[in-house]
Parts: structure tokens; sequence; C-alpha cells
């Protein structure tokens, strides 16, 4: 089950304990390759911290998803989009919400031109409130188990916006079907609905289950 709620507790129990290592996101588990970080411990990106916040509240194993191990900017929407998130806005960071915004809203903030395309040197975080956004951030450099910061959004998207000029919203959406449920099921199909075989009809069957 995907609780929204723990990813921001991911967030709060990380304050103070994780340093910002910029493109590390796969190693924050104390060295671990693998994406298992809801210990709170080593160092990671914004990115990162957003897996490990996402893995520990319910969400899939980025690695068993058919993901890449290392993920960055320009491919964690598809970490997102198996775990039902949907993009709810993008559009220019005008330096104040500007979005119908609501409480666990995850936030990209990008640097490239286009509003529908997330840039490498982004940030993203999550809104703990419809005020407040909480997230990994290199504001205080390399200082040791600093990395997580808690900011008033305005504040903080005002404080950025010459860096990053565009902003994308994801939101959980329970409903949304899951990758596998959409696919086409074969219809080809049909029921047997005779009611004595022959050898020959297992014989038939047997064949079209072999070319099947």
């Amino acid at each position: 089950m995907f609780l929204t709620a723990q990813i921001a507790q991911w967030y709060e129990q990380a304050r103070g304990k994780i340093t910002y290592t910029s493109g590390k996101n796969s190693k924050i588990d104390n060295g671990a390759k693998t994406i298992v970080a809801y210990n709170t411990k080593g160092s990671t990106d914004s990115v990162g911290a957003l897996l490990s916040a996402m893995y520990h509240a319910g969400g899939t194993n980025p690695q068993e998803a058919g993901a890449e191990p290392n993920y960055s900017m320009t491919n964690i929407l598809s970490y997102l989009k198996e775990n039902k998130y949907e993009r709810k806005y993008s559009g220019p960071n005008i330096g104040r919400i500007n979005w119908d915004v609501e409480t666990y809203d995850i936030v990209f903030l990008s640097s490239s031109p286009k509003k529908d395309v997330l840039s490498n040197d982004g940030n993203v975080g999550i809104m703990t409130n419809p005020r407040t956004i909480i997230l990994a951030s290199y504001a205080k450099g390399k200082k040791k188990d600093s990395a997580i910061i808690r900011a008033d959004a305005d504040k903080y998207l005002q404080s950025v916006k010459r860096t990053f000029g565009n902003i994308q919203v994801w939101r959980y959406n329970e409903k949304l079907k899951d990758e596998s449920e959409s696919k086409p099921k074969n219809t080809d199909k049909k029921p047997d609905t005779s009611k004595k075989k022959t050898a020959s009809d297992v014989e038939k069957k047997s064949d079209q289950l072999s070319l099947g």
C-alpha cells in the first residue's frame, strides 16, 4: 500500500542525517548499491532522496520496475508514473505557488527552457502542507548532514527563480490503473463449447497452443 504521508515522514526523519552529494542517489544506504535508503543514512542528491522516500512509503523498487539503478531528473518521471502519479501542472516558476496546491504534491524545478522537459541540474521536493516544501538541497553545500531542508515554498521558489525557471507538479492518484492493467488482453482464444472431445480434437488443440 502506497502512503504519500510517509514520503514526507521520510524527509523529516532524514533531517540532520544526510549529506548532499550531486549525482549520488543509488548509494544512500551507507554505501549499498540498491535503493533501500529508508534508514536515512549516508549521502544523496534530490532525486535519490525522493526515490528513497517513495520506496519507504510503499513504492515499487526502482530496479525491479526495470528502470536504471542510477536515476536523474531526466528519467525519474517513469518511476512516478509506475507509482500512479500524474502531472497536474507544468509552467514557469514565477517565484511563488501558482498552481492549485495540495499537501504531498511533488514539485520539480528545472532550468530547461521547455516547460515539459526536466533538466539534469534541477531539484525536487514534496509539499508537507500547502505552504511548506521539504527537499534535499545543495543550499548548504557539502556540509555534513545538512542536505535535507524545510522551507516556506514561496520564499524557496523566489530564491531559485533565476536558476530554475520552470516547474512541474506531480500528484498521486490511486485511481490510475497500473501500466500492466492497461495493456490490451488477448481475446483471440474462444472457449471450447463442445461436449465431447475426440483424440483428434485434443491433438488440434495442442497444436494451437504450441503455435500460440
